[in-house]
């Protein structure tokens, strides 16, 4: 499959970082980039957009990023710095390594061109072993499990650096199949085995064909052909297919290095070490092949490997950047510690605190949030992200005259602070400003088109404001920007019940459960689909749910009610309904549906009053006109019955019921002349039902006549 580039060259990255230049390898994608805010070098490194739909994959990358950004500095590791979202996707700040002139970035572009002289493939093969030695040092027990010249990157200084820790893992973990390619010869592909383990054919260890648990020998084997290939020119086991290829791992004599130099009989002695078919005959650690390769080097070159310095040591600004990627995989308490560390060193940061504080909210602990934030202020009073992030924790605590002037300030100190106009708009909306709310996100989307926040939260305001359809095609947008966006599809599944797509609704709420999002609406609103569906006890079931996350959640137990209506448990239905207007007497909702309940069981009066409750605290509840004017006809109350049909068709003149229950109160009284227009009426609209009362009342007219 061919891969189109979100980001060309030229183009911005967030409106930060502009591509230099875009580079495919795998499944992944790389973009080189000078950050604009720096005026520094930076490598971003994604996978290709089509795998992050998958959130098996999506989730493995969040996870295994972290075990590269611990293994910290060191010369032989191109460096992770940190993880960030950026358009929804997660990017990888990798350190930039420039490519050697002709000879390319890595060391595969390098072989392109024929062996390397022995003594430089024997310094790349010592700084492979220094980088993995490193690597264990800091992470025990890891396994690169994908070691190849293509993931073996060669500095200007012609210094050997890993690259790309944990992402064969992350593709093993999110059992992808085999992304494809030209044959064995196509080696950048990953393989998958019978049982789904993954890794490069020409490089893999026996116990990856077979299956069987990986270990750091697995990493020496991996070294052991590539040291082959750089004095040969040549891998040491080809074949024509795959299956051949594992029989040769696993079965092929250990080939020799036939070179006319010194050092061939020396690494003839030391590849058993390496290739053995069994881990237990191989090198026991990166380190004993470390020491080997170093005293081979100093016999045949009498001099030591040249040094390089193993200062790991964290500033404050590295820190500082792993506890922002800590805290966007939501690994609060790691990335608390990291800002600790931080501030030890660099104890006047203010982003470092703001940075701190938002941590501290995000674990819901407000007032250190809050003394985070106000240092941070007292250190920059022109600190927008402070300013962002204390509004947070205002907006969680209710204080919103406080929250909406801290958003405020920050937009004013920062007009271009996409995220603050969308968190400001989400609190504008809470407030019942739909209006302002609308503003702010129309302003964040223009700003950051690529916001499935700002979309997010707009369709939140628009279901609000009964603009169903609009709401719809925001979460469309949101969803398309970033499947796995929180609540997005418990907002779509709200637009669909609305607009009367209830098993659509039903597959949008089931959605949000299974991404794990327990939130007591969504289970209300699968709930309420479910009932629309005629299927109430699974509407009970999630229902008491909602009701177990939230016992005071007024929806639930309206929509609880609604769902023991279906099942004719009345008593059951009136005491929830009851018990929904005790909590919120002014929800239209909860008197309309007891009204419907005090309707079934023929309790007029009572009907009626809690109808007109309704239309009091919501004016344009078309469909309580509706139910209020059939019992008003019921009661033989015509001239009310009327004007409330006539309310309802004016709310909603496409609506087929209202003049369908028009013409049906007006037949009742004889009129049936005056009732046919409407019988045609609700026929046109789409109602099959209306056919028969226009077939009845145009034979009762021709009688009259």
């Amino acid at each position: 499959m061919q891969v189109v580039f979100q980001y060309q060259p030229g183009k911005m990255i967030g409106n930060r970082y502009l591509v230099h230049k875009a580079l495919k390898g795998g499944m992944g994608e790389v973009y080189l980039c000078l950050d604009t805010k720096q005026n520094y070098p930076i490598a971003l490194k994604t996978f290709q957009a089509r795998f992050l739909i998958d959130e098996g994959i999506r989730g493995a990358f969040q996870k295994e990023v972290a075990t590269w950004i611990a293994l910290e500095k060191h010369p032989n590791i191109v460096r992770c710095f940190y993880m960030e979202e950026i358009d929804n996707r997660p990017f990888m700040f990798l350190e930039w390594i420039a490519n050697n002139g002709s000879l390319g970035t890595d060391l595969r572009s390098w072989l392109h061109n024929g062996p390397l002289a022995p003594q430089l493939a024997l310094d790349f093969a010592i700084d492979i072993c220094r980088g993995l030695v490193h690597a264990g040092q800091k992470q025990p027990g890891i396994v690169h499990r994908d070691l190849k010249p293509d993931n073996i990157l060669i500095s200007q200084d012609e210094l050997a650096k890993i690259t790309d820790f944990g992402l064969a893992k992350i593709v093993r973990s999110a059992n992808l199949p085999n992304s494809g390619g030209k044959g064995v010869a196509g080696s950048s592909q990953f393989l998958s085995t019978t049982g789904g383990g993954k890794g490069t054919p020409l490089y893999m260890a026996p116990e990856q064909w077979l299956l069987e648990k990986l270990d750091a020998r697995t990493d020496i084997y991996a070294v052991g052909c590539i040291i082959y290939e750089m004095l040969t020119g040549r891998w040491p086991f080809q074949a024509v297919n795959v299956n051949d290829l594992c029989q040769l791992h696993l079965r092929a004599p250990i080939p020799t290095v036939a070179i006319s130099d010194p050092l061939a009989p020396y690494i003839n002695s030391l590849l058993p070490g390496c290739l053995a078919k069994q881990k237990e005959d191989r090198f026991s650690t990166a380190e004993d092949l470390l020491v080997e390769l170093i005293h081979i080097y100093q016999v045949c070159f009498g001099q030591q490997p040249r040094a390089v310095s193993s200062d790991d040591e964290f500033t404050a600004p590295d820190y500082s950047n792993r506890g922002v990627t800590y805290g966007n995989l939501s690994l609060y308490e790691q990335a608390i510690a990291d800002y600790e560390s931080a501030l030890n060193l660099d104890p006047a940061n203010p982003h470092v605190y703001a940075n701190r504080g938002n941590a501290y909210y995000h674990l819901k602990r407000y007032n250190e949030a809050l003394a985070d934030h106000n240092y941070a202020l007292q250190l920059d009073p022109n600190l927008a992200l402070a300013y962002n992030n204390r509004a947070n924790v205002y907006r969680d605590l209710h204080r919103d005259d406080e929250a909406l002037a801290d958003y405020s300030r920050a937009i004013q100190i920062d007009p271009n602070y996409a995220l603050t106009y969308s968190n400001r708009g989400a609190l504008y909306d809470r407030l019942e400003r739909y209006d302002d709310a609308l503003k702010d996100y129309n302003t964040a989307i223009k700003l950051d088109p690529h916001s499935a926040k700002a979309y997010s939260n707009r369709a939140k305001t628009y279901i609000a404001l009964d603009r169903d359809q609009e709401a719809l095609t925001d979460c469309n947008v949101a969803l398309q920007l970033d499947p796995t966006q929180g609540k997005t599809y418990t907002l779509r599944g709200d637009a669909q019940y609305k607009l009367q797509h209830f098993q659509e609704a039903l597959n949008d709420f089931t959605r949000d459960v299974d991404l794990g999002i327990h939130d007591p609406h969504t289970f209300t609103g699968r709930g309420a689909a479910y009932a629309a569906l005629g299927r109430y006890r699974e509407a009970l079931a999630d229902h008491n749910r909602a009701l177990d996350l939230d016992p005071l959640a007024v929806e639930s137990y309206i929509n609880r009610g609604v769902a023991y209506c279906g099942l004719q448990n009345y008593d059951k239905a009136l005491e929830d309904l009851t018990y929904a207007i005790q909590l919120g007497s002014t929800n239209a909702e909860a008197y309309y549906n007891r009204g419907v309940i005090y309707d079934k069981l023929q309790q007029n009066e009572k009907a009626l009053a809690d109808y007109s409750r309704a239309i009091q605290l919501n004016p344009n509840f078309m469909q309580t006109y509706i139910n209020r004017g059939v019992t008003y006809a019921r009661l033989q109350k015509y001239e009310d019955a009327t004007a409330d049909f006539t309310r309802a068709i004016q709310l909603n003149p496409t609506h087929a019921p209202s003049y369908l229950n028009f013409g049906v109160m007006l037949g009742s009284r004889g009129a049936w002349r005056d009732a046919l227009p409407y019988f045609e009426k609700a026929y046109r609209l789409g109602l099959a039902l209306a056919s028969q009362y226009v077939a009845l009342a145009k034979e009762r007219v021709a009688r009259s006549s």
